[in-house]
């Protein structure tokens, strides 16, 4: 029940303040990349593919962003689902926009103000030093990107998924 601006709550009384909507960080795939279908030449190079992380496009990033952190996972695939199963990277940045580049696969040398964050847990013929890119086989897994704002202490201040697409 609501009394003169104020909630009851049992039998604590907690006052209701007008709060400033907070911009959300957005995020888009940018082409080829359509977050239906994985780019049938993005795809690992076991399966014919020369795939590169997703250029992604970001806007209402919090003010003190100053990296964001990608973790690709396949969310179809329980060990690699999460955290990067297929690698994470790190973008530097600065301001609330940022277009976020492809940068290879299968190597921990990234172009400058790209690294990785931690590698693909993948092994065998899959293992990478970095991201890997969808390496299904065409068996329908769901890829998902997760995007982290982060300060200059390593806080995270937002986040945003897209679905990469199926591969």
């Amino acid at each position: 029940m609501q009394y003169g601006g104020c909630l009851r709550l049992g039998v604590m009384i907690v006052g209701l303040s007008p709060v400033a909507a907070l911009a959300e960080m957005s995020l888009a795939l940018l082409p080829p990349w359509d977050g239906q279908t994985v780019p049938v030449d993005q795809v690992c190079a076991l399966h014919g593919g020369n795939g590169m992380t997703p250029p992604m496009a970001l806007s209402g990033l919090p003010e003190g962003t100053v990296s964001l952190a990608v973790e690709f996972n396949d969310i179809s695939f329980a060990s690699l689902a999460f955290n990067g199963g297929h690698g994470a990277i790190g973008f530097a940045v600065t301001g609330p926009e940022a277009e976020l580049p492809p940068v290879p696969a299968l190597t921990a040398d990234l172009p400058e103000g790209s690294w990785v964050i931690s590698a693909a847990r993948t092994s065998g013929q899959y293992a990478s030093p970095g991201y890997i890119p969808p390496c299904s086989g065409g068996n329908g897994h769901t890829y998902q990107a997760v995007v982290r704002a982060l300060d200059a202490e390593g806080n995270e201040l937002d986040m945003a998924r897209v679905v990469l697409g199926r591969y």
